[in-house]
């Protein structure tokens, strides 16, 4: 026999009798009308009402022989009279009680006195005529409130008659208004008017409220109908309150409808905040009256029925509209003012699962448990976070429930604990309310698009057809009217389920008390949880002291290397809930069901809008596994429902049901044609790459016809276009590994945080690239991209970079080959200038006609065409090649911006080549060295204020016939276009690759910028900041764009002039700066190396960098000989170490880089030289530690070599098949190897990395890599990411894709001309802590124990089941970040004397004890440098002064003071540069300087030699 059980706020009885004593020892009330078990709702409401009106009744019989002189009094008027007997109404208690603001009639005037002025403001009149018009319309309007009020009762009596009789039942009648009036007459109600109303409009009203009756019964026959209900309610002060509800509907399910009518001039959405409050608090009244009578709190719903009538100043009315039912659902500071009221907060329901949980959260979070299942915040995180003690050893508490001066005050801290769990309490049961409200609602609108109230089949299709079509409001209906202005938001929450057929809500009273709604989804077998709560979900909840939603059982440190860390919010905690949940619906999962979405909302509109859903359902299970192992119990079972299967699945419903002949639909069916099906998601074998292109294929179509605008303004809608587009975005997001999780990372500022958040100096545009944890996978992508395109790339020039040497040395010459090597001027007598028409078309000649060429220059021709027009025409046919060729464009050269001094000599005119020389220094600071001013233009143009889904090629674009003609524009092509045909043909290749590789990674961008924009629409997240950046990140660092405003452009142009020129002057040929250069890095290596060796041995150690340094310094010698390639050129080409930004890809390794005409390079060797040294040095560390520098090779074709069986990470994997003759030390290294071989391989296929093959033509193509492809080079790019951050936090930001943007978009591109080390300063002593890009790959331990975790696959399928601490053949091999702090913040640690505990744990942190002997080893040399300086270089010749110098220097760079005072010192190095160069030439006209002596004042190279005396 089950036993049953009574449970109220948290506390369970084993009998009513015990509840009772409960309610008696906690509540003054009569207990008599309390709480109600058993008795029928209907036959309970009628003797409610029965002994109230009976009561009302009395009092007005009273009252009428007290007053019998008081004309006002009549015998159905509420006017204070009748309440002489201790009674007072809902509305007056609320005046009374000051829980609304009263009218203020000055305040109405002065109002509308501006409102008026406004309206009247284009009428001629005088001031004075104005504002007697303003006046006279104001009293018309205030005169007219009495026939309003009259008026309004009129209909009232309209609506009680219709209710209670069969008034109105016989529709279309013409004697309605006569009819009311004799009820009126006769029941003495002289009191109402229906003065002012035709005959037609009151028929209209009258029918409109007769069919709402008939639906009513009709929809629920069983339902009662009261009308005037009244209901009567002791208070806790004493006094009884009545309320009279107009309009109240028993239904034979037991929910009760409160309706109340409103009639105004107004339309509901434009009440005023204080007659908003007044419903709220009337309506919040009856429900607790009712809940108080014995009707469950949870079956009670509010509404009003708005009836807006028109011209009523007038005393005419000319319209009356009657709306549809307006939700109102209480706020939380309304319901807890009523409870204080009333006394009593909820009724009694079996809780066995919300026990369940409430135990079972509790035990992971140690959160207060309540009778919703518990409480996010506990009681001491309130009294920690709003509690105060007073000087007197009182309390303060500031109560957020309570309006105006909400400090409440306590003797204790027992009593005032108290008092917060009631606030908790009242709290959690206005969430349940509120969420029950928006349940029902939901329920009905669901039931209402899907068909369910439609029972032929053939009309319910229509019906949903109808709907799904419709414009209107959705949820409008559904949101509580008080809530109104949560519309876009509310209606956002549950777009996905109106845009997707099949949806209904659970009824789950269990689920409604912990504020989760739960919706299921038969036809796709899909069920979602959204959890409704009533704080702010970005609420932190420390878990004893630590910040991450495992702090109960695992430290913060602890959980510092995991990839999977969730910060401790009460949203996290409640997807955690949410998850527990769903796991307890074995019914659902166990039958095929997945979890779809879960969600957490804040719906109580006295709190900040806020929100959080499981975006990343990997981490949420993990950390869920986690708690539930360490309460000891099972793991998740859930299975979510993949993002790509969601969004197709979304598309398919659209598909199926909008119509076809919208816009939406003509876009979904061109799509669905051209891949000859409806779009469903495809096998489950399906190939990852096949997934992304169906993805791609709309998802780009989306973007360019609605999203295409940098702000993607339409995001913020409930349109089925944003619908789709964003669940498309997440799809994307999600297979490209790049999913961005705003709600776990930390809004960044644009420029700098705070000194208390350690942000200082840390924003989106002055961080780098690769230390903005938000976007940490979108630059990682982004990296694998420009890998995969350097792979690409270098692989096309290794196959011709002989074939071209081999050329030049036929072409030969002492001037050209042996010294100036330019063969630019050999490659003239290729162009043909038969014709103009040839000439300004930029033409080859036909190798096959042309007379002018020898054999050998013809066969170079040939060929060149062949290689160029397989990648211009790649897939052609041998017959449109065939037409190409007749039609002369198979022989035009790609136009390729010329920014070699050799295109200075061919320019006619100083003027001329002074504008050459300005542009390409201009284009050359955008990292568009191979695109001309107009091709720049032609790219912006397109561009502009758009958000790009793909790349604009130039080069490429040059093709075609109207472009090209242009971009030529009728001048001499061969004054500024390249006419080095392996350049151009290197160009166009690269500009290619770069187009086809980048245009797969710039939607993942702009999916990314969509999941931040929802965040923000929705959950207020503040991600503007990583907005802009992303969307100037993509404009820079891929597209290459200017983020120079265009108006500034001109300025800009002639800034980058000056800055290029004493760019050279000042550091070209600079020798003092390379010598200071290799010092301070060779000091930076080594301080490093002994820090490593001490705290670190993942990096590498003094021997490691000792080795490296020795290697790179006898390989820099060998590259003396420009025809050879070393081993650490070819590796720098792969890895893009040292000089090799992506716009510089061509240039590094073309022949012409050894060209005198180069200049650039040739001028700033001294700069270069020593970052080829210090960038190399440490990544042949790296590979001497992880002994796979043997691995590499170089063969015949200057082509870098891996060969991973000589990688000593894997000798045993390579040197055995099999691990069975090993012995157990060697066979678990074995197993090790294996499987950090199959990760590595894993990674590099995840990001897409290509391998290279020769076609059937003979020509280099390249494919996706598969696991049966050997591992292709030593590092991933997570790893060379990693050594990559590592130097350039050491060397400085050097590469234009990664460095700040405030250095591309801002006066600081000049201010910090000569400071390019500056972000990484910045980075090594101001970094907030955490994980960026540097890492590596380990064997993943358990947090808690510290044990090896390995791999369990099902034996007989093969599947992956989980993890365990039980050796196997195994090993769990995962990326594991490695922790980073600026040197600042851990010398702040390791001196606060003021937090031992704080302080002990700092000294044992391994991190902080590495800054630490960096920064004093910084010092040290810092005054080692100043005393040799001094000691060495005293004297006054040339010798020493210039010792003096790099010395000080050296001292100065390593010297952070030094470094950020710069930082913040405005001053223009080209301008001062001109500046003094000004006056030196004032000075030698003035006689004052030697002119000799100018030449060695302006150029800092022979500065040190200039005649002394």
């Amino acid at each position: 026999m089950k036993i049953c059980k009574w449970s109220f706020n948290g506390h369970n009885f084993d009998s009513e009798q015990k509840l009772d004593e409960y309610l008696k020892s906690h509540f003054s009330k009569d207990l008599k009308t309390g709480v109600k078990f058993s008795k029928d709702i209907k036959e309970l409401l009628t003797e409610i009402n029965k002994v109230a009106s009976e009561k009302l009744k009395e009092d007005r019989a009273k009252a009428l022989e007290k007053h019998l002189n008081n004309s006002k009094l009549l015998p159905h008027e509420d006017v204070a009279e009748v309440y002489d007997s201790g009674t007072v109404s809902v509305l007056n208690y609320i005046s009374q009680k000051n829980l609304v603001q009263g009218f203020n009639m000055s305040a109405f005037k002065t109002h509308r006195r501006v409102e008026l002025k406004k309206l009247y403001a284009n009428e001629e009149l005088s001031e004075k005529d104005l504002n007697v018009k303003v006046e006279e319309e104001i009293n018309k309007e205030i005169n007219s409130w009495d026939y309003t009020r009259r008026f309004g009762k009129g209909l009232h009596f309209v609506v009680e008659k219709i209710l209670k009789t069969d008034f109105g039942k016989h529709l279309g009648a013409e004697n309605y208004k006569k009819q009311i009036l004799k009820f009126a007459e006769e029941e003495g109600r002289t009191d109402i008017t229906l003065d002012g109303i035709d005959d037609d409009l009151l028929n209209k009203f009258i029918t409109k409220i007769a069919r709402m009756k008939q639906s009513i019964l009709k929809n629920d026959p069983s339902a009662k109908i009261f009308s005037e209900f009244t209901i009567d309610q002791e208070v806790v002060s004493g006094l009884n309150i009545r309320g009279k509800i107009d309009f109240l509907v028993a239904h034979g399910d037991g929910t009760v409808d409160v309706i109340d009518l409103k009639v105004s001039s107004r339309n509901p959405v434009d009440y005023d905040q204080d007659r908003m409050e007044t419903i709220e608090y009337q309506l919040g009244f009856y429900k607790r009256m009712l809940n108080a009578k014995g009707i469950p709190a949870n079956k009670i719903n509010l509404s009003i029925l708005p009836i807006t009538i028109g011209s009523s100043i007038s005393n005419e009315i000319d319209s009356i509209y009657v709306d549809n039912l307006q939700v109102i659902s209480p706020r939380t500071t309304v319901s807890y003012s009523i409870n204080k009221e009333i006394g009593i907060t909820e009724n009694v329901v079996d809780t066995s699962l919300v026990e369940d949980t409430s135990k079972t959260i509790g035990e992971m979070f140690g959160v207060h448990t309540f009778n919703r299942g518990y409480s996010l915040t506990s009681v001491d995180e309130i009294f920690k976070r709003y509690v105060k003690k007073m000087p007197d050893g009182k309390f303060s508490f500031k109560n957020k429930l309570l309006r105006g001066d909400n400090i409440e005050y306590f003797e204790t801290e027992e009593a005032v604990k108290a008092h917060i769990e009631v606030y908790l309490e009242e709290l959690n049961q206005s969430t349940m309310e509120l969420t029950t409200t928006i349940t029902n609602g939901l329920k009905f609108k669901l039931d209402s698009f899907n068909g369910r109230n439609v029972n032929d089949e053939e009309k319910r299709s229509r019906e949903i057809h109808r709907i799904y079509n419709s414009n209107v409001e959705e949820f409008d209906s559904m949101v509580p009217l008080n809530l109104k202005r949560r519309l876009p938001y509310i209606t956002a929450i549950f777009n996905k389920y109106r845009k997707e057929l099949g949806w209904r809500v659970e009824d789950n009273t269990e689920l409604a008390q912990m504020g989760v709604i739960l919706l299921v989804n038969s036809d796709t077998k899909e069920f979602d949880l959204i959890s409704l709560t009533g704080y702010n979900v970005n609420t932190p909840v420390e878990l004893k002291g630590q910040k991450n939603l495992l702090g109960n059982f695992y430290t913060d440190k602890q959980m510092e290397a995991s990839d999977n860390t969730l910060i401790s919010s009460i949203g996290n905690i409640e997807l955690i809930k949410s998850l527990y949940l769903a796991n307890q619906m074995p019914k659902l999962y166990e039958n095929g069901y997945r979890v779809g979405d879960l969600r957490v909302f804040n719906i109580d509109s006295d709190y900040e809008q806020s929100g959080v859903e499981a975006l990343n359902y990997d981490k949420l299970v993990y950390n869920y596994n986690n708690l539930m192992a360490n309460v000891s119990k099972g793991k998740n079972k859930i299975v979510f429902k993949d993002y790509y299967t969601k969004a197709f699945e979304a598309v398919g419903y659209i598909y199926d049901n909008l119509n076809p002949a919208s816009d939406l639909g003509k876009l979904i069916s061109r799509t669905a044609t051209e891949k000859g099906a409806a779009l469903l998601p495809p096998e489950e074998a399906i190939q990852k790459e096949i997934k992304l292109r169906e993805l791609l294929e709309l998802h780009k179509l989306l973007h360019e016809k609605y999203f295409s605008d940098k702000s993607m303004s339409k995001l913020e809608s409930n349109s089925f276009e944003a619908y789709i587009y964003t669940s498309l975005s997440k799809a994307l997001s999600y297979y490209t590994g790049t999913l961005l999780d705003p709600y776990n990372e930390s809004a960044m500022a644009k420029y700098t945080g705070s000194w208390s958040e350690r942000t200082i100096l840390n924003g989106t545009y002055t961080n780098t690239a690769d230390t903005i944890p938000v976007i940490k996978n979108l630059n990682r992508l982004l990296q694998a991209t420009n890998n995969i395109i350097t792979r690409r790339y270098t692989d096309y020039k290794n196959d011709n970079r002989k074939w071209f040497q081999e050329q030049y040395k036929k072409w030969g010459g002492f001037g050209s080959n042996a010294v100036v090597r330019n063969y630019t001027p050999s490659y003239e007598k290729f162009f043909d200038r038969s014709t103009d028409e040839n000439k300004y078309d930029f033409r080859l000649k036909d190798p096959e006609t042309d007379t002018t060429l020898n054999p050998d220059e013809k066969a170079f021709l040939k060929k060149f065409l062949e290689i160029l027009n397989h990648h211009r025409y790649y897939g052609f046919t041998e017959d449109e090649i065939q037409e190409k060729k007749e039609s002369g464009e198979y022989y035009r050269v790609p136009l390729v911006n010329s920014t070699s001094g050799y295109r200075i000599l061919r320019e006619e005119g100083l003027k001329n080549k002074a504008k050459a020389i300005v542009e390409n220094s201009w284009i050359n600071d955008l990292g568009l060295t191979n695109q001309t001013e107009e091709q720049r233009k032609l790219v912006e143009g397109q561009l502009q204020n758009k958000s790009p889904y793909e790349m604009v090629n130039p080069i490429a674009d040059s093709d075609n016939n109207l472009v090209r003609s242009s971009m030529i524009n009728g001048e001499d092509p061969f004054t500024k276009f390249e006419i080095n045909l392996e350049e151009v043909l290197d160009n166009y290749v690269n500009a290619k690759i770069k187009q086809e590789e980048y245009n797969k990674m710039i939607p993942v961008f702009n999916s990314a910028v969509a999941t931040l924009k929802i965040a923000n629409f929705l959950f207020k997240k503040v991600t503007d900041p990583t907005i802009d950046y992303l969307n100037d990140y993509i404009s820079s660092a891929i597209l290459r764009v200017s983020l120079i405003d265009p108006e500034l452009t001109n300025t800009h142009r002639v800034l980058s002039g000056l800055k290029s020129s004493t760019s050279k002057l000042i550091l070209g040929g600079n020798y003092k700066s390379g010598v200071k250069e290799v010092m301070v890095s060779w000091i930076t290596l080594a301080n490093r190396a002994i820090a490593n060796s001490l705290f670190d041995k993942t990096r590498p150690g003094v021997k490691d960098l000792q080795y490296a340094y020795s290697k790179v310094w006898i390989d820099s010698f060998k590259q003396v000989n420009p025809d050879e390639l070393t081993m650490f050129e070819a590796m720098n080409f792969e890895y893009r170490m040292a000089n090799m930004d992506m716009t510089e890809q061509v240039s590094k390794q073309n022949f012409n880089r050894s060209s005198l005409f180069d200049i650039n390079s040739k001028l700033y060797w001294f700069n270069r030289a020593p970052d080829f040294l210090n960038r190399m040095t440490l990544l042949i560390a790296y590979m001497k530690k992880h002994d796979c520098l043997k691995a590499h090779t170089i063969n015949e074709n200057d082509e870098l070599v891996y060969d991973w069986k000589k990688d000593g990470r894997f000798n045993l994997l390579a040197e055995h098949k099999s691990p069975d003759k090993l012995s157990e030390e060697d066979k678990n290294q074995w197993f090790y190897q294996r499987a950090l071989y199959n990760r590595m391989k894993e990674e590099f296929i995840s990001e897409g990395y290509v391998v290279k093959f020769i076609d059937s033509n003979g020509n280099v193509d390249h494919r996706l890599m598969t696991m049966d492809d050997d591992l292709p080079r030593a590092y991933t790019t997570k790893e060379s990411e990693s050594i990559h951050q590592e130097a350039n936090t050491l060397f400085g930001y050097m590469d234009s894709d990664i460095k700040s943007l405030y250095l591309k978009k801002t006066i600081f591109i000049y201010l910090h001309q000569f400071q390019t080390y500056l972000s990484a300063k910045k980075n090594q002593w101001f970094l907030k802590r955490g994980k960026y890009a540097e890492g590596n790959y380990t064997h993943l331990k358990d947090a808690a124990t510290g044990e090896l975790l390995y791999k369990q696959f099902n034996p007989e399928t093969g599947e992956f089941v989980g993890l365990t601490t039980e050796a196997n053949e195994h090993p769990h091999i995962v990326w594991t970040g490695r922790t980073v702090e600026g040197i600042l913040w851990s010398l702040v640690d390791l001196f606060n004397v003021t937090d031992l505990g704080s302080l002990k744990e700092a000294w044992n942190d391994p991190v902080k004890l590495r800054n630490l002997v960096i920064a004093s080893q910084d010092l040290a040399w810092i005054l080692l440098l100043m005393f040799l300086a001094s000691l060495l270089f005293d004297d006054d010749d040339r010798i020493s002064k210039i010792g003096n110098k790099i010395f000080n220097n050296a001292a100065s760079d390593l010297n952070i003071a030094n470094v950020m005072s710069g930082a913040v010192t405005f001053s223009f190095p080209a301008l001062d540069f001109i500046s003094n160069t000004g006056n030196d030439i004032f000075k030698v006209f003035s006689g004052d300087l030697n002119p000799a002596m100018l030449p060695y004042r302006t150029i800092n190279a022979i500065r040190d030699f200039a005649p002394i005396g």
